[in-house]
């Protein structure tokens, strides 16, 4: 699926033609997609960053580079956090319990 939004037709755009039932359906699909594509991103660029951060604890760690232990513990608490808190919003936007109308 691709992440690119597609464009809408002007029979989409013109919701004073369709029933509240078709707007909601319509709306619906949209949140659906739009969770979808969020949720795709977030995967990637988390993925990204962790795999930069194990580089670079690697590299420390083989000492091609040399960081001091605060750039060490930095790097990890901020990657926890990233991971966690991504995570967190995801999930509680995708299955929120909380009925909204």
């Amino acid at each position: 699926m691709s992440l690119w939004r597609k464009k809408q037709t002007v029979s989409e755009l013109d919701f004073d033609s369709m029933t509240m039932e078709g707007q909601e359906a319509l709306r619906y699909n949209s949140d659906t997609k739009e969770r979808h594509s969020f949720s795709c991103w977030v995967r990637w660029i988390n993925s990204a960053y962790l795999f930069a951060g194990v580089a670079v604890m690697v590299a420390d760690g083989a000492q091609w580079i040399q960081l001091s232990d605060g750039v060490i513990i930095t790097m990890l608490g901020t990657t926890t956090l990233n991971v966690l808190g991504l995570a967190f919003i995801i999930l509680h936007g995708l299955f929120d319990k909380e009925k909204k109308q």
